[in-house]
């Protein structure tokens, strides 16, 4: 299907311009001088019209673009056509197809077929067939309609071959015929070179002798050197079977062997995913494990401290027992140093009445006892006072022991709880591994059931992929089906068209026929019509059944051929052109000359030649009524 037109100095195109061809476009219209015929030029010249005086010019050019007052002449002109070809109408496999044609000043020109270079015959044999070159009927200029109305049957026969689809045959056979008088030129040519090489024959004669005898003794040192090379032969035969049937033991080896790796590859796999996961949580227990390891290393060398510090302590408060004993036994000795003294005062207060003189000397003796008295008395206060802070020290010592004792059974006691999380902990690791061990499995199966999915819905996919095909194929196989509908149904209508205005027959037979439908009377109302209108046929054996009619298709079959005869011997002005007459019996029968024995046979072993494909008559269609014809 035409899709766009691409021109580029062309006539009046100086700029690159381009035309798309929507579906259901047929013409070109505007105002006059406005490019349409240049238009149509440019499809002409594409397709490879190399007629200056179709182009409307005097030389080829012409069709350059020449120039303006504000625009300069052209280098080139370039015209190219698009053509979508999925339903394969172009003889060639590509779907976009671009025809491209350059002429330039200097007069060289080039045809090129998606940007490759090719030649004219190239671009004429892919339109061959298709209706669509120079001087089809896919470009009807003015005056066209004229000459195909008034030209006689052959010139209109090549439109119907056009429109037949049998002009690329035609044009085949004359390429053919062209060749065929090439090889018989060559076959001349090989004739001379016969006679030629005959005359050096008999020189040869001698030489083959010689070769002859050559051949002789080759065939003889042949022989012998094949009989030495079949023991050899033989040899390595039974060499290369002892070799062959060790290779296929090791093979056989070998494919047990890769597929036991095999297996094993795969079972290793599913260990390796297995204990990797394993791995990975005994990682975690571990991690949670030296966790608890460090906490209770660090609780035992607190609890080593607290033990050397309860240690101290403990010996601190021996220390300070042993102080206190001491002091005990210090205030002890004060004491009674103390009542010593007091009773000697006393003694020395008794005796002051009677000893009066000795008062004076005995004052000052007692004034230093009562320093020496309060001195001790403050001694024994600060010892007292240093006692109890002792005391309270021994009592701050013993709480903190106390604590200490608490916080070690506390530690102990944590301890025991880190041990048994441990021992709960390692008993979920070996739950964890038995669960780690059903999920692998339960894992296996769930892998084989995805896989077996997985092929289940690759098949699916394909399936449907496959009916998709099936869809698109169908969508365009029904889409080329409509429009070689359309285009069967147009090349009816233009048929039919043809047969109404009665296109292809002679003016003396249309002029019979239009007396005979406006007439009722004789002896007009005798014609019944040409012989072609009471027969049908398949389209492929069309073209030859109407060469063998020839003219006779156009022989006009009455009823009664006498009234017609009068007429004509009566009429002053004779019919234009060659006017024949065919007679249906009125009793339906005529004596057929493909009755004849002879022809039957003759016909017989026609058929089997090569190329014939029947008597003509086994493939017309009619009512019985209009057999004899």
């Amino acid at each position: 299907m035409l899709q766009s037109l691409e021109v580029f100095g062309f006539k009046s195109f100086a700029d690159r311009t381009t035309f798309a061809f929507a579906p259901g476009i047929t013409c070109v219209v505007g105002p006059n001088g406005s490019g349409k015929s240049n238009v149509v030029d440019a499809m002409k010249w594409l397709l490879g019209d190399q007629s200056p005086k179709n182009l409307r010019g005097k030389q080829m050019s012409d069709v350059i673009f020449n120039g303006s007052r504000t625009r300069k002449a052209s280098g080139l002109a370039e015209a190219t056509l698009s053509f979508d070809n999925r339903q394969g109408i172009l003889s060639t496999p590509l779907q976009d197809v671009r025809i491209t044609r350059r002429l330039y000043q200097g007069g060289d020109s080039e045809y090129l077929i998606n940007g490759e270079i090719c030649r004219l015959k190239d671009i004429r044999e892919l339109f061959v067939g298709t209706g669509a070159a120079t001087s089809a009927y896919s470009i009807i200029e003015q005056g066209r309609v004229g000459q195909v109305l008034q030209g006689n049957a052959s010139t209109r026969r090549v439109l119907f071959d056009e429109a037949a689809g049998i002009s690329k045959f035609k044009s085949r056979r004359d390429d053919a015929t062209t060749k065929l008088e090439r090889v018989s030129q060559n076959l001349l040519r090989l004739t001379d070179i016969v006679d030629e090489v005959e005359s050096q024959l008999n020189a040869c004669r001698s030489r083959a002798g010689k070769a002859a005898k050559y051949r002789e003794l080759a065939v003889q040192y042949d022989a012998v050197r094949l009989g030495l090379a079949a023991d050899d032969v033989r040899l390595l035969s039974r060499q290369r079977q002892g070799l062959r049937e060790r290779q296929q033991l090791a093979s056989s080896q070998l494919h047990e062997t890769q597929q036991k790796l095999s297996a094993v590859e795969t079972e290793r796999d599913s260990l390796r995913d297995r204990f990797r996961d394993a791995d990975e949580e005994l990682q975690r227990r571990e991690a949670k494990l030296s966790t608890l390891m460090q906490q209770r290393s660090s609780l035992e060398t607190s609890l080593k401290h607290l033990d050397d510090r309860s240690r101290e302590i403990e010996s601190d408060i021996q220390v300070l027992r042993r102080q206190r004993h001491d002091l005990k036994l210090r205030v002890h000795d004060i004491e009674e140093e103390i009542s010593r003294e007091e009773a000697d005062w006393k003694l020395a207060e008794q005796q002051v009445q009677t000893i009066d003189a000795q008062r004076n000397r005995l004052e000052a003796a007692r004034t230093a006892q009562q320093d020496q008295l309060e001195l001790l008395r403050l001694e024994r206060q600060r010892l007292q006072s240093q006692l109890g802070e002792l005391q309270r020290q021994q009592a701050a010592c013993e709480s903190h022991l106390k604590h200490l004792h608490v916080r070690e059974e506390t530690t102990r006691n944590a301890i025991a709880e880190r041990q048994l999380e441990q021992e709960q902990t390692s008993q979920l690791l070996q739950e964890k591994e038995a669960e780690v061990a059903r999920y692998s499995a339960r894992y296996e199966a769930v892998l084989q059931e995805h896989r077996q999915l997985r092929q289940e819905q690759d098949a699916s996919i394909r399936q449907r992929d496959q009916i998709v095909d099936q869809l698109n194929t169908m969508t365009v196989r029904q889409a080329a089906d409509r429009e070689q509908r359309s285009a069967w149904e147009a090349r009816l209508g233009l048929l039919k068209d043809m047969e109404e205005r009665q296109l292809g027959l002679s003016i003396g037979v249309q002029e019979i026929l239009d007396r005979s439908r406006r007439s009722p009377l004789p002896p007009w109302k005798h014609v019944l019509g040409v012989v072609v209108d009471f027969f049908e046929c398949d389209l492929e054996y069309a073209p030859l059944i109407e060469i063998a009619l020839g003219h006779d298709a156009q022989a006009i079959v009455v009823d009664r051929i006498s009234p017609i005869a009068e007429y004509l011997d009566r009429q002053s002005i004779p019919f234009e052109g060659r006017l024949s007459f065919l007679e249906l019996p009125q009793n339906g029968t005529r004596e057929s000359a493909s009755a004849d024995p002879r022809l039957i046979e003759f016909a017989a072993q026609l058929k089997e030649t090569e190329g014939i494909v029947g008597r003509a008559d086994q493939f017309l269609r009619c009512e019985s009524l209009h057999r004899p014809l």
